[in-house]
C-alpha cells in the first residue's frame, strides 16, 4: 500500500464559521460537485516533498532570490546570498574587508534590504566616516588634516548625506568593550534575524572570546546555529575572518584550510 499523501486547505479561503468542517463547507457550496473538486485540486501538499513546491513558487515569485552584492564579478561567480545561507569573507590583515563590508552594507540598506553590522572593530562613528567617505567618493572625509584643509567643502558633504548616514547607522552596531563570545554573537544573529534582517553582517568573527579550551567545538556550535536562524528567517549572514596565521599552505594561494579558527 503506497504511503497516504497529506494536503492542506486554509479554512480562511472556504469561508467557514469558527470551528466549521466539511459539512459547512458542502452546505456554503450547495453540494457542488465542481466546487468540491475545485477546492480539493487548490489543496497544498503538505507531505515530506512539499518543500520542492514551496522552493518552485518562492523562486517564480522572487521570494527565494540571491541579492546582488555591489561587485559585478562576484555576481557573476557566486549565488553568496542566497536565503539561508552563511558566507565567509576572507583576506589578509589590512586588505580592506571593514572597508568593503560598510560600502556593501550601505549599497544593500540603500537598495531596500535590511541590514544589521556587527563590527567588532573599532566604534561606529569610525565606520560611518568610512561611509560618509563612499557616498561623497572622497576618501578625505576620513582624513581630519584634508578636512582642516578645506573646511567648506568636508562641510558641505556632510550636509549632504546627513540623513543617508544617519538612517544607515542605525544599522551598525559599535564594537562592546569586551569580546563577544561566539554564544552572545549567535543570540545578536536570532535577534537582528527576528526582526527582518535580510542580511547580517559579523566583523571579524575571529574577535570573538573563546569560553572553553575546545575552540573548535564552540567554532561549529556557532556556524551550525547561524545556519539555522538563516534558514528560519530567510537571512543571509556575512561572518568576516582572516588567514591562519603563518600564511597560505598551498601554491598559488589560499584555501578553505587557511581560514583562521576551526574546520567549521
Amino acid at each position: 500500500t503506497p504511503p497516504a499523501i497529506s494536503f492542506w486547505l486554509d479554512p480562511a479561503e472556504l469561508n467557514l464559521r469558527e470551528k466549521g468542517d466539511c459539512v459547512d463547507f458542502i452546505a456554503n457550496v450547495d453540494a457542488s460537485r465542481e466546487a468540491v473538486i475545485a477546492t480539493i485540486e487548490s489543496a497544498t501538499p503538505i507531505g515530506a516533498g512539499s518543500g520542492i513546491d514551496r522552493f518552485i513558487r518562492d523562486a517564480i515569485n522572487g521570494k527565494y532570490e540571491a541579492i546582488n552584492w555591489p561587485i559585478r564579478k562576484v555576481n557573476k561567480l557566486s549565488r553568496a546570498l542566497m536565503p539561508g545561507t552563511v558566507t565567509t569573507l576572507c583576506a589578509d590583515p589590512s586588505s580592506g574587508k571593514s572597508l568593503l563590508m560598510i560600502q556593501c552594507a550601505m549599497h544593500w540598506h540603500c537598495s531596500g534590504y535590511k541590514t544589521a553590522v556587527y563590527m567588532l572593530e573599532d566604534d561606529r562613528d569610525f565606520h560611518l566616516r568610512r561611509a560618509i567617505a563612499q557616498a561623497a567618493d572622497e576618501s578625505g572625509m576620513t582624513d581630519p588634516f584634508w578636512i582642516r584643509s578645506n573646511p567648506k567643502l568636508a562641510q558641505d558633504y556632510a550636509e549632504a548625506y546627513r540623513e543617508q548616514i544617519t538612517v544607515f547607522g542605525r544599522c551598525v552596531w559599535d564594537a562592546p568593550d569586551a569580546p563577544p563570545t561566539l554564544e552572545e554573537l549567535a543570540s545578536w544573529v536570532r535577534q537582528q534575524a527576528s526582526a527582518g534582517a535580510r542580511i547580517i553582517i559579523i566583523d571579524p568573527v575571529t574577535a570573538a572570546s573563546a569560553k572553553t579550551s575546545r575552540p573548535w567545538v564552540e567554532d561549529l556550535e556557532f556556524v551550525m546555529q547561524c545556519k539555522t536562524i538563516a534558514r528560519a528567517h530567510g537571512s543571509s549572514v556575512i561572518l568576516v575572518t582572516h588567514p591562519r596565521k603563518g600564511g597560505s599552505s598551498a601554491k598559488g594561494g589560499a584555501n578553505l584550510d587557511d581560514l583562521a579558527n576551526g574546520a567549521a
